[in-house]
């Protein structure tokens, strides 16, 4: 029940927060907070000897219906109480958080809420405050207790828009401190009023199915409430010069830290910058004598990448103050459109397209909250996450009505002029008059009942946007319906009305499987927007991308696919291992995506940023979207043309330049290490005449000094390949390609094999091969185990030709099966400057078994030593085999195999009694012939 309460005469602003401040002293000084100085107001609710009423002074509370919502929202028989020390409630007995009272807001059914009376508490303009409470919930299942405040003008009327609600608060029985900062950007902002409350779902939960949705609810739970205060904050910006964070090329990022402070007491601000990794790149203290900074700053950043800026302002007891802003800064791009300029013509209507690469309009961005200020910070977005196709709300969540021409449209327009193709986003949130939860349901439904919320932003742009997303990118709903492609064609009829030829975007992900048939059914006039999660690998998403590609062969005339790479938003992660796993993801899915004759996916990334918390939020980009823009920057206009080796464990893909690629393009190299020992994962190899260049994920180039060369052979250079993507840049296409394929495999002692060339230019060519190792040792003394012949072949190749050039290696049959070097001298006759060198592995094995050794210890005290030795029959007919097993100072031992079938597998064991310590770091030796052919080979394992 509300009761009336005469208003107290209230002191100005500054006479009450000196007096609260005065009646706040009496807590111990190691407890207090930092802020504690500046409290205007506290709430401690120890009101026994000087209240008479169940609720506190000052307090109203709030029953029946306020917000008109046609229902007793808040019922009567939910009485508030203060509650003390030593008193027995209904149900439980009173423990206040300190001293002897507490307010208890109780549900019996229903919601609870008592709110501050306006005109108790003044405030300065253009000031923040902190509302700080201990909260107690009891039996709480369904509903939360919460903290709201906002600013009253001096009418005491709530002012739009200034308004903080906490978080829903729930605290098993145990104190819980919460709060919430009020931020005063309101001009006219005159007072405080706070609301402090018991809500069941339905006051704070959207619900799915509209009309239809069922609410639970707690009726025998109770929130306690201790030690309101209210404290006033410095105002404490940290902001950056751009309106999406982000700086490129010559434009280096500029910080600007703005402190501005009413309390008169010195503070230290520190400003610290940090790297991806954590690091300190800056950082200064400076102290405000006079309560108020307003400094920019360029910080002298070392490298291209993301970055974190924090200041953190404190006075003598600790902190009363904080802000962040993450930022990126990223090379000059090679091509890029510029979306001021598209937003200069959007402005003056005017209606020419710039002209973008063709293949940059396949890279995408999904965005799924729109941005504050979108009209602006949208098409800043797009021109530097580098997309050609766009996603976007064609509704903010937050309202239930259309864009209007201040907010949306102009960025919408700004797309549309820049050339990029915009698809619209359709939530549920406008069209929940329908009476339904998902946008999916409601537009499959009688289209009466949604295109009076739809026909303004069909008619201002359905002759200019054909593709209209059904639900969130997230959503994927609609793979699970009984008849998806049906239920589409429904949709687009409804939208043909006011729409030319619309296109229907379904939203979906990598990881559902949609039917053959289905696919066929939903033809070309639709198109998949799959969500790829961000744990999702990059080898499971290149098969993803294969598989793809044969479901659309075998639909027929399948939809279109756009892939969007989520991004994590876990700030604990490791943010560089984030950004070089969206790297490996995205070039998998190149590689793929141009691998048949259909169709090839889109790529896109979803939403790379968070919003700043402040009085002014901006886009946070994450270091996801630096890695993005270079990664465009480097595989648009090129295609994937094979693996270039370098070994077992490293990704080493060639990239070529595109038919119809921009000017300068030239051949590109993109290594990672997956799991090769460091000291294995090395590229070493000539690579063209150029300069190369080895690119980070974020852009930041190193250029490579070649290795000093033998007279006669061209410089090879080296580079190390880690765990984190490269791309190696100036590499000659043509001869990368020429010496990648170069390669031969012997599969018996004495047999004759190839080695294969092929010429990728688009000339004929003419050269030599020479074998030079096997052959030498490691002192340049020939190698008498080892036969070649011929070690020198010539060739002559037209464009696209490849040849095989005989060769047969005879090795000693005590050479161990092992991998070898194969070093080839490759000459061509058109190619000043000496010959280039490549190293293979060349692996000797037989083509009709396949031997693997282990060893065991056994006997009491593990002294003997059991050789294993498994042997696969991989040839075609039964074998019969000698095994003899060498160890050091020791007698030989042998057994036999008989007659060991095709695709069947034996074991055969040797037992050394008592020489474990005799052999222990040595080896042991066993060789393996055929009795009938005479092929033999050799293998070791070190006892350890």
């Amino acid at each position: 029940m509300n009761r009336p309460r005469p208003l107290r005469a209230l002191a100005l602003p500054a006479t009450l927060a000196a007096a609260i401040h005065a009646h706040a002293q009496p807590e111990p000084a190691a407890v207090r907070p930092a802020s504690a100085g500046r409290i205007i107001r506290a709430f401690d609710f120890e009101e026994r000897e000087s209240n008479p009423f169940p609720i506190p002074q000052f307090w109203e509370q709030i029953t029946g219906d306020p917000a008109g919502a046609g229902r007793i929202v808040y019922p009567a028989w939910n009485e508030a109480r203060l509650e003390y020390a030593g008193e027995t409630g209904d149900t439980h007995t009173t423990d206040p958080y300190r001293g002897e009272g507490s307010l208890t807001l109780p549900t019996r059914g229903g919601s609870t809420l008592l709110r501050l009376e306006p005109g108790v508490l003044p405030i300065f303009q253009g000031t923040d405050y902190r509302i700080a409470a201990v909260v107690r919930t009891r039996d709480l299942t369904h509903a939360r207790a919460f903290i709201t405040a906002r600013f009253l003008d001096a009418s005491g009327r709530r002012i739009p828009g200034a308004q903080t609600i906490s978080s829903p608060i729930i605290s098993n029985d145990e104190w819980t401190p919460v709060s919430i900062d009020l931020i005063g950007e309101a001009a006219d902002a005159a007072f405080i009023q706070l609301d402090l409350s018991l809500l069941q779902p339905r006051e704070f939960i959207t619900p799915r199915l509209g009309a239809f949705q069922v609410w639970e609810q707690d009726i025998n739970a109770a929130a306690t409430f201790d030690d309101v205060t209210i404290a006033q904050l410095p105002r404490v910006e940290l902001t950056t010069a751009d309106p999406i964070n982000t700086f490129v090329g010559d434009n280096r990022p500029v910080l600007r830290g703005l402190v501005r402070d009413l309390a008169g007491e010195t503070l230290d601000a520190t400003l610290v910058i940090r790297d991806i990794d954590g690091g300190v790149i800056e950082s200064k203290i400076t102290t405000l004598s006079t309560g108020s900074l307003d400094e920019t700053w360029t910080p002298a950043l070392p490298a291209y990448g993301w970055y974190e800026a924090s200041m953190r302002v404190e006075n003598a007891q600790g902190e009363v103050g904080a802000s962040r802003i993450e930022f990126i800064w990223l090379p000059a791009p090679t091509v890029m459109t510029s979306m001021d300029e598209a937003l200069a013509r959007s402005n003056s209507r005017a209606r020419t397209a710039p002209t973008l690469s063709p293949d940059r309009n396949r890279f995408a961005l999904s965005i799924a909250t729109l941005p504050p200020a979108s009209n602006t910070t949208i098409p800043r977005l797009v021109e530097i996450a580098g997309s050609g196709i766009v996603s976007l709300p064609a509704f903010d969540h937050r309202a239930a009505a259309p864009p209007s021409e201040q907010n949306l449209y102009p960025a919408i327009d700004a797309l549309l002029i820049g050339g990029r193709e915009v698809t619209l986003s359709l939530p549920a949130a406008p069209l929940a008059s329908a009476g339904y939860g998902d946008a999916w349901t409601t537009l499959c439904g009688d289209a009466a009942n949604w295109m009076p919320a739809m026909s303004p932003l069909l008619e201002k742009y359905g002759q200019r946007i054909r593709s209209w997303q059904i639900g969130p990118i997230a959503d994927g709903g609609a793979f699970w319906r009984a008849q998806p492609a049906a239920e589409a064609e429904s949709i687009r009829q409804g939208l043909s009305a006011l729409v030319t030829g619309p296109v229907i975007a379904i939203p979906t992900s990598v990881t559902l499987d949609w039917p053959d048939r289905v696919l066929r059914d939903l033809g070309s006039e639709a198109e998949l927007f799959a969500l790829a999660p961000a744990d999702l690998t990059p080898e499971g998403l290149g098969l993803f991308v294969s598989m793809w590609h044969a479901d659309a062969a075998s639909a027929g005339a399948a939809p279109w696919l756009n892939i969007f790479l989520d991004t994590s938003r876990d700030p604990a992660e490791d943010r560089r291992a984030a950004a070089a796993d969206l790297t490996r993801r995205a070039v998998e899915v190149w590689k793929r995506a141009f691998s048949t004759q259909g169709p090839a996916p889109a790529l896109g990334l979803h939403e790379p940023w968070t919003i700043s918390k402040g009085p002014r939020p901006t886009p946070m980009p994450a270091p996801e979207l630096a890695a993005w823009r270079n990664l465009i920057d480097r595989i648009a206009d090129r295609r994937y043309a094979g693996e270039f080796p370098v070994g077992d464990g490293v990704t080493c893909s060639i990239f070529v330049p595109a038919s119809g690629a921009e000017p300068g393009r030239g051949g590109m190299l993109v290594a990672w290490n997956r799991w090769a020992d460091p000291d294995r994962a090395v590229l070493e190899t000539h690579l063209g005449d150029g300069p190369i260049r080895v690119v980070d994920i974020f852009g930041n180039a190193t250029t490579v000094t070649p290795l000093p060369a033998p007279s006669g052979q061209r410089p090879n250079c080296r580079i190390p390949i880690g765990a984190e993507p490269i791309f190696i840049e100036g590499v000659d296409a043509h001869l990368v390609r020429m010496i990648a394929v170069a390669r031969l495999e012997s599969n018996t002692n004495e047999q004759e094999r190839f080695i294969l060339v092929e010429n990728p230019w688009p000339r004929a060519v003419a050269g030599s091969l020479t074998i030079v190792e096997p052959g030498l040792d490691g002192n340049g003394i020939r190698d008498r185990s080892w036969r070649i012949s011929p070690r020198l072949s010539r060739f002559m190749l037209q464009t696209d030709e490849s040849t095989r050039l005989p060769v047969r290696f005879a090795f000693n049959p005590a050479q161990e099966v092992n991998t070898r070097d194969l070093v080839l001298n490759l000459e061509l006759s058109d190619l000043d400057g000496g010959f280039i060198q490549i190293r293979r592995s060349l692996d000797i094995a037989l083509s009709t078994m396949r031997v693997d050794l282990a060893y065991i210890t056994g006997g009491e005290n593990g002294e003997d030593v059991v050789i294993e030795a498994a042997i696969s029959n991989t040839g075609e007919a039964p074998l019969t085999l000698d095994l003899t097993a060498f160890a050091p100072d020791l007698p030989r031992s042998k057994t036999t195999v008989t007659e060991l079938l095709p695709g069947r597998q034996t074991v055969r064991r040797f037992t050394f009694e008592g020489a474990f310590d005799r052999i222990r770091g040595q080896r042991i030796v066993v060789s393996v012939a055929d009795v009938y052919s005479g092929a033999a080979l050799t293998r070791s394992v070190e006892i350890r």
